[in-house]
């Protein structure tokens, strides 16, 4: 028990002594403020130390991180609900982010850059989904084109994820 703790049971004992009930009710009162305000700046501090805390918040307060990740899902589920809906969408969204992504597990799983080993990159991903992320594959103009398939799309991601 730190030195604050024996203090505020002291005194919550004193004030239950001196007051009867009332004195206890706010005593306890006391004391549970006290300790949510010592929890607060140990989280706090924590956070403020930590390089992970930190560069997951980049100075900004918890509440601008979370609407920086709730606007990053949005425009994730959009790319996704856009890609799923026409091949236009697909091609000028979610196909860049899939490539990104897909060069990121090449480079780090295989040492093989996406832009410089496409047939290799290709031999990797596998020829069925290939399509889906072929730098070479130009965009289409046509935006009544149906987009991907969810099924393909799926395929894509759990290949990404096992690579």
């Amino acid at each position: 028990m730190t030195a604050a703790r024996a203090a505020l049971a002291i005194g919550v004992g004193g004030l239950t002594l001196l007051e009867g009930l009332v004195g206890l009710f706010a005593g306890l009162t006391i004391a549970a403020g006290v300790e949510l305000v010592t929890l607060w700046v140990a989280v706090t501090r924590r956070g403020s130390r930590d390089p992970a805390r930190r560069s997951e918040t980049d100075g900004r307060s918890g509440r601008a991180t979370a609407a920086h990740q709730l606007a990053s899902y949005r425009r994730v589920r959009n790319e996704v609900s856009g890609g799923l809906h026409a091949q236009w969408e697909y091609d000028h969204g979610l196909r860049r982010r899939l490539r990104r992504i897909l060069a990121v597990r090449l480079l780090e799983t295989a040492g093989v850059d996406l832009d410089r080993q496409p047939e290799r990159a290709r031999d990797l991903l596998g020829a069925e989904l290939w399509p889906l992320v072929d730098p070479r594959a130009a965009p289409t103009d046509d935006r009544d084109r149906p987009g991907v398939s969810a099924a393909a799309l799926d395929t894509l991601v759990d290949r990404l994820e096992r690579m």
